[in-house]
């Protein structure tokens, strides 16, 4: 059985994000539930958790109000989707992220829309605040299946290390113009 928070926030990325997928894909990583394969069934399997009266008025309410907590669950899971297409992309090409560069780019993509009073304060304390880093990095790589990298400071490295990560980089770039 789906908890009621969860069956909120699939309805509301389904219905702000227009793909069912993202919903489907978010209740599977929330809970151990088997859902409908066919589009169809899935459709109608989702409708008729929108037929409850408390689910209606809950996704209807926060879809009106950018602050309600179930609306800021499903614009952060949204905007993650983006970081992990950004970082799956860069998969693909044989690169590794840094998970500073995926921060980055999480706080970029909230940069460009209204973030909600509840966000803003986690949004300022992910830009300093280490374990709120590490658990970034790691909700991301649990929900998406990704492949991160911490880049350890150059403090931090010993000196044949360093020389080993110059060299690989600049490998890298001189590959790329060849």
């Amino acid at each position: 059985m789906v908890p009621f928070r969860q069956r909120v926030v699939a309805l509301l990325i389904w219905f702000l994000s227009r793909n069912i997928q993202f919903a489907v894909y978010y209740l599977h990583c929330c809970t151990e539930d088997e859902f409908p394969e066919d589009p169809v069934h899935l459709a109608l399997f989702l409708f008729d958790w929108f037929t409850r009266r408390a689910v209606c008025d809950a996704v209807i309410a926060s879809i009106s109000d950018l602050n309600d907590r179930y609306r800021v669950l499903c614009d952060e899971f949204l905007v993650r989707s983006l970081v992990a297409e950004f970082v799956i992309s860069r998969n693909a090409r044989g690169e590794i992220v840094p998970s500073t560069e995926a921060i980055h780019k999480y706080l970029g993509y909230w940069a460009l829309r209204a973030v909600p009073a509840r966000v803003q304060g986690r949004l300022a304390r992910l830009t300093w605040h280490r374990n709120s880093r590490r658990k970034f990095g790691v909700l991301l790589r649990k929900e998406w299946l990704l492949h991160l990298s911490s880049c350890a400071s150059a403090r931090e490295l010993s000196q044949a290390q360093l020389r080993e990560a110059v060299f690989r980089e600049t490998e890298h770039i001189d590959s790329q113009f060849r």
